[in-house]
């Protein structure tokens, strides 16, 4: 029963030091990818800025692109939490709703940009996430769709298309902020770059091409 718990509480420390050495790993890669770009991470630089052989990383992560899975599926868990849309009611201002949701989208990628460019491009040729890593990306996804059809529902927005499309809408919209934002302004703060006051505007034009019976 004593060796049962020994080896219990050495498995245990074993599993939350391998955690924190992958932690570990990740940040040291991401701070390379925000200097280098997604493209220019080398996964001897991070070895040797933690000190260890470059072999010894693979026990972590078996390739590059395992390393680049991770970093993609982390920053989509991050970014479905960092935009989880509030709920709305029959009186919610959904000009304005949209037009904060969009600002939070810009100042999460403007303040992740190494996350942003591997998650919103396809900086890194023949790579593309594993299905489990990009299973990550659906929850905001959903969490969009879940308050499309809550509009809906309460005739904000029309029941006449698929919330799908109003979806897909949103997400360009939303994308090509980030992209003009990040590739013209990008060391400048989202709330004071050129783009930000245009997020009202963009908020009119989604709502206006599907508003419901009740806006």
């Amino acid at each position: 029963m004593r060796q049962r718990s020994i080896t219990t509480v050495t498995a245990d420390w074993r599993a939350r030091r391998r955690a924190e050495s992958v932690d570990e790993i990740v940040a040291v890669a991401l701070r390379h990818m925000s200097l280098e770009g997604a493209g220019g991470l080398s996964l001897g630089a991070v070895a040797r800025e933690l000190g260890m052989r470059t072999p010894s990383l693979y026990t972590y992560f078996p390739s590059k692109a395992a390393l680049y899975d991770e970093l993609f599926r982390r920053g989509w868990v991050d970014y479905a939490e960092a935009t989880r849309p509030a709920p709305i009611t029959a009186g919610t201002d959904l000009r304005a709703y949209l037009a904060a949701g969009l600002l939070t989208s810009l100042e999460w990628a403007q303040t992740h940009r190494a996350n942003a460019e591997l998650m919103f491009w396809r900086p890194i040729p023949r790579w593309e996430p594993t299905p489990e890593s990009f299973a990550a990306s659906l929850v905001a996804i959903r969490n969009l769709a879940d308050v499309i059809g809550s509009a809906q529902q309460l005739g904000l927005l029309t029941t006449e298309v698929e919330a799908e499309e109003i979806v897909q809408v949103i997400g360009v919209v939303s994308m090509g902020l980030v992209s003009q934002h990040l590739s013209n302004d990008p060391h400048i703060p989202a709330r004071d770059g050129r783009l930000a006051r245009h997020v009202h505007t963009l908020a009119d034009m989604v709502v206006g091409q599907y508003e419901g019976s009740t806006t």
